[in-house]
């Protein structure tokens, strides 16, 4: 099978759900709820993610990507939706073994969304 990629796109501020931090950072049970999404991923099989931030945000997930059961990295969003979603795909895209048939999905899960 081919290996599978994907992408967070780690949404919004997190305004709605209160406190001063974007939700994806927010804790869950001692853990960023981005985290928990990744070792999810881990376990269904995925075996690399990208990570949509805004800018300004890379040092706050850079301990959520060093400590990821997959290899993630973080790419940053746009003005809109739809450009975050277009910077996580392209990353994907831009990834070197997508040219050997890699599988690619796209979830959108809670305001935020897996690439």
């Amino acid at each position: 099978m081919a290996p599978t990629r994907t992408g967070r796109r780690t949404a919004g501020s997190g305004s709605r759900l209160g406190g001063e931090i974007p939700k994806a950072l927010r804790e869950l049970d001692g853990r960023p709820l981005v985290s928990h999404s990744l070792e999810g991923l881990a376990a269904g099989g995925v075996d690399r993610a990208v990570i949509v931030i805004a800018p300004g945000l890379d040092e706050d997930f850079a301990g959520v990507v060093a400590g990821s059961p997959i290899p993630a990295r973080c790419v940053h969003g746009g003005a809109e939706r739809q450009d975050s979603v277009l910077n996580g795909l392209a990353a994907i895209a831009a990834d070197p073994d997508a040219a050997r048939g890699s599988e690619f999905e796209f979830v959108e899960c809670g305001g935020g969304g897996i690439v």
